[in-house]
Order: structure tokens, then C-alpha cells, then sequence
């Protein structure tokens, strides 16, 4: 009896290595703009150095609409304030919203 291929996803293998690495954040979104991702969950996980993820890649699944679509943008700046981390990235066709899951890697 042949063995089972396994084909895993080039996201899971990067979520994989990334973790291994300490390069990834994921969590989930409270909300956010069509240029904006915000997230007021445990956001102790952020560092507070400014700049820390100019350029990080930011990838969020938008689950709400029933097409679980996936948008990938690059970080061009971000805030820590009063509980909240907000990602600024280029113009996104989808606004993110809450309970959507998402992924940062530097």
C-alpha cells in the first residue's frame, strides 16, 4: 500500500518555520479600515520600538463574507497606545473586521 502524499500549503510551511523562529504573530483582528487592522486583544506580544514592523507582512483572512478571502499587505507603520495595536498598510479592497484572523511576519 502506497503512503499518502503530503502536500502542505506554503503558508503552513512558513507558519511552521516562522513560529520555530519567533517571526510570527498571529491573532486575531478587532477591526480596522480598508488601511487599517486593529487589534485590542493580547497585544503585550507587541514590541513597543517604533518602526518595529515597517515592512512586516501582514496577512488576514476575511472570514465575514462567507469567500474567506486572503489579503497580504506590507506594514508601513505602526501604533501601541491604550491597549490597542494598529497595522497601517496600502489600500486593502476589504475592510477587516472582528474575529478576523490574521498573521505578522517581520
Amino acid at each position: 500500500m502506497p503512503l499518502p502524499i503530503i502536500a502542505p500549503t506554503w503558508s503552513n510551511i512558513r507558519r511552521r518555520i516562522a513560529r520555530r523562529l519567533g517571526d510570527n504573530i498571529d491573532g486575531t483582528a478587532s477591526g480596522g479600515t480598508t488601511t487599517t487592522l486593529t487589534d485590542t486583544g493580547d497585544i503585550d506580544r507587541f514590541p513597543t520600538t517604533p518602526q518595529y514592523f515597517l515592512g512586516a507582512e501582514l496577512t488576514w483572512l476575511d472570514a465575514s463574507g462567507g469567500a474567506d478571502t486572503v489579503t497580504t499587505r506590507h506594514v508601513t507603520t505602526h501604533a501601541k497606545a491604550s491597549g490597542t495595536v494598529t497595522l497601517t498598510v496600502p489600500t486593502m479592497a476589504l475592510t477587516p473586521v472582528s474575529a478576523d484572523p490574521y498573521e505578522l511576519h517581520k
